[in-house]
């Protein structure tokens, strides 16, 4: 019987209920990376037990301390772990990343200059200060009293020849008090043309932009995020090591991660904290996420904290947002059981693409004689493509 850790969460490792055949309900574990190492026993004839981090601020010391000679659920290959353990050969690519509020949606007001970009806004207005001049000038220098024009009939002023202009680009006619000579009717079609495009393109892309909403741009990688103020929670399991890699990595923008980085007591805590203030009073009650020892994955203290963290520790800094970082696959999961609403709609969303760059692996004792020989098959689950879109999954079950 060989020991291997495994840190439960769907839908890599997850215990289902299911009924037998005599009604009772009967517990089973499954998930992508446990059929897997199922699958790998019973090819090298062993079997396993899959036992809990002793430590649940150091996931891998049950590994380095060869209590466990596996660690079975895929983390991150970091240099930081791969100096005091082995690494197999890849799972898939890392998966961590982020989930974070939605932007509100700006007020209905605002559609109305939304169907044009700013460079078109300003266009349009430069014409609105340009053609009334232009027009006023030609129709001045036109404008004769002759017997055939009437009497006494003097050129058109400023504020009707402005009110022709802006009147035409809101759909009205001229008012049809403007000389009828052939250099002021090119100037008025050429105005009609463009004022019937301009026209027409506007009310296209307003019902366009009144009928589908469009959210502000939000943070989808690790750049983007740096580029924000929001600040970083990390569940306690996965803080340990990926702060200490940021904080010491070249990269300027991990470093930055790891100056905003705190750690959050749970997944409900991290994923409620995620929601911005200007949500929690409209929807904390509608989102109250289930009760948190049933998603609770750390040894709780008396005070409902790891035993070794304080109030000061788990308290987010004053912050215009926060992010939550953890497996994506899990982020998913959490925000679809536990954030959204029957129609569909969540105010989380989860970053399409990862922080983390590389892959992510299983990790055994340094040293270890065997992961050689683990490698090959997982050399054969790739060779079938059966990490793609969970395909091994769905061929083995």
């Amino acid at each position: 019987m060989v020991n291997v850790t495994a840190l439960a969460f769907e839908p890599i490792w997850m215990v289902v209920e299911e009924r037998a055949a005599d009604g009772s309900k009967v517990s089973r574990t499954t998930g992508r990376d446990y059929i897997i190492l199922e699958t790998i026993a019973g090819a090298l004839n062993f079997t396993f037990r899959a036992i809990p981090p002793t430590n649940s601020n150091d996931i891998m010391q049950d590994v380095r301390t060869r209590v466990s000679f596996l660690r079975s659920t895929k983390v991150a290959l970091l240099s930081l772990l791969a100096q005091n353990h082995d690494s197999t050969f890849m799972i898939e690519e890392a998966t961590l990343t982020f989930a974070m509020a939605k932007p509100l949606l700006p007020p209905r007001w605002q559609s109305l200059y939304h169907p044009f970009s700013g460079q078109v806004w300003a266009a349009v207005v430069g014409l609105l200060f340009l053609v009334p001049p232009t027009l006023l000038l030609v129709a001045r220098s036109e404008a004769t009293i002759t017997p055939k024009e009437g009497e006494g009939r003097s050129p058109p002023g400023p504020l009707l020849v402005t009110q022709d202009v802006v009147g035409t680009l809101l759909g009205q006619d001229f008012t049809r008090r403007l000389p009828s000579r052939s250099s002021t009717q090119i100037v008025v079609g050429a105005w009609l043309v463009l004022a019937f495009i301009v026209g027409t393109a506007y009310r296209g892309n307003l019902t366009a932009f009144l009928t589908v909403l469009k959210y502000p741009p939000r943070p989808e990688n690790l750049e983007q995020l740096i580029q924000t103020d929001a600040r970083v929670a990390m569940h306690p399991d996965i803080y340990l090591y990926f702060y200490n890699f940021y904080k010491q990595s070249n990269s300027t923008l991990f470093r930055a991660v790891a100056a905003r980085t705190y750690v959050a007591a749970s997944h409900a805590d991290g994923l409620q904290q995620a929601i911005k203030e200007k949500y929690r009073t409209r929807l904390e009650q509608q989102f109250m996420p289930p009760e948190e020892a049933g998603m609770e994955e750390v040894a709780a203290g008396p005070s409902g904290l790891s035993p070794t963290m304080t109030s000061d520790t788990v308290t987010p800094p004053p912050s215009d947002g926060i992010v939550y970082v953890y497996e994506g696959l899990l982020l998913r999961v959490l925000v679809a059981e536990n954030y959204t609403r029957d129609d569909g709609w969540s105010p989380l969303y989860v970053a399409r693409r990862p922080i983390q760059p590389g892959y992510a692996v299983w990790y055994a004792p340094k040293d270890a004689p065997y992961t050689h020989i683990i490698d090959r098959c997982l050399l054969a689950f790739h060779g079938i493509n059966c990490y793609i879109g969970f395909g091994c999954y769905t061929i083995i079950v």
